[in-house]
């Protein structure tokens, strides 16, 4: 089951159909070292790893939809942590960026395409 602060993606009409970042270690920052004839290292740290969602949301009609996005926006533009569970692995993240919307479509009801960049913690 996926889920948002334990509230599953479903509730949000909200179906993920890809997922990349998780398992991948991000490159190291660049080392700095600026004593001159020296031996010495400096502790260089990872890049923020991130997480990107991409999938589609499903809502029976125009009023639902906007519901589901008003929630989805409620959820991601608050302060703090997000704890995201996908396969069994919880993940803190937060989205710097917001999340897009796209390709809106009306057939019966209402599709569109979702995609989210999480920075991990």
């Amino acid at each position: 089951m996926y889920t948002i602060d334990n509230i599953s993606f479903t509730t949000y009409g909200l179906h993920i159909s890809t997922s990349k970042g998780i398992a991948m270690l991000e490159s190291a920052k660049t080392e700095l070292f600026t004593i001159y004839g020296k031996e010495g290292y400096q502790i260089t740290k990872h890049k923020a790893s991130t997480l990107e969602l991409n999938g589609f949301i499903i809502a029976n009609d125009i009023t639902d939809f906007k519901s589901k996005i008003n929630s989805l926006s409620t959820v991601f533009k608050s302060a703090g942590l997000r704890s995201i569970v996908l396969d069994n692995n919880a993940i803190n993240c937060f989205a710097v960026d917001g999340f897009r919307i796209d390709k809106v479509r009306i057939y019966g009801k209402v599709y569109a395409s979702f995609n989210i960049k999480l920075t991990i913690v």
